[in-house]
């Protein structure tokens, strides 16, 4: 009785290792299997045309893997504006901004990211605009009585992707008010303007 005791405990001791062994098995296998690639993801304030050093904090990212649907990360960006996603195999991910400042408006468009070997580090400059924000332009006589105004945008992720579907004002101090809108290349025009200074605004 004793003896069928003792063979009984020192199985019930062996199916425990062996379930440690296989649980350490599967911890060891998710550890090795973390990729070595990195997106850095860097936000800043878009204003005048240009990107600023303006780091925008607090602002929330997710990050997909196009082949895998169930790969989903997220992250937000430190006090430099900046947020790392860390561990990735190689493949093309799309970054998505989801929240930011209330003072400024979230980008309406996506980008995507390729980490291929030898080439898995990668570094994304984005940009938020200011509600509200705008720009002024100066038109000069020139000779002409009239002229028109063009306006091209282009995403903040990548300064290639038209905008398509952004409203601005053009005012002036002669009494012009008017709203455009960009077309589907990203473009607005508005024409008949002389010369002088005019604020476009972001609607």
């Amino acid at each position: 009785m004793f003896k069928k005791r003792k063979q009984n405990k020192l199985l019930n001791m062996f199916i425990s290792l062996l379930l440690v062994f296989s649980i350490l098995n599967t911890c060891f296998a998710s550890v090795f299997a973390l990729g070595s690639g990195t997106i850095t993801v860097q936000l800043r304030e878009y204003r005048d045309g240009t990107v600023t050093d303006v780091s925008i904090p607090n602002a929330k990212f997710e990050l997909r893997k196009l082949d895998d649907p169930s790969f989903s990360l997220e992250n937000v960006t430190d006090t430099t504006g900046n947020c790392i996603f860390s561990g990735l195999d190689d493949g093309e991910y799309e970054i998505i901004q989801r929240t930011t400042s209330e003072t400024y408006k979230l980008p309406n468009t996506n980008t995507t990211v390729k980490l291929a070997s030898g080439n898995n580090n990668a570094i994304v400059v984005v940009s938020n605009i200011k509600h509200n924000s705008t720009t002024t332009v100066n038109i000069d006589e020139g000779g002409r009585t009239s002229t028109t105004l063009k306006l091209k945008v282009r995403s903040n992720f990548d300064g290639e992707t038209p905008v398509v579907g952004a409203s601005f004002l053009v005012t002036s101090v002669n009494g012009v008010r008017k709203e455009i809108t960009t077309n589907s290349d990203g473009i607005a025009t508005l024409s008949g303007l002389t010369y002088g200074n005019y604020t476009i605004s972001n609607q």
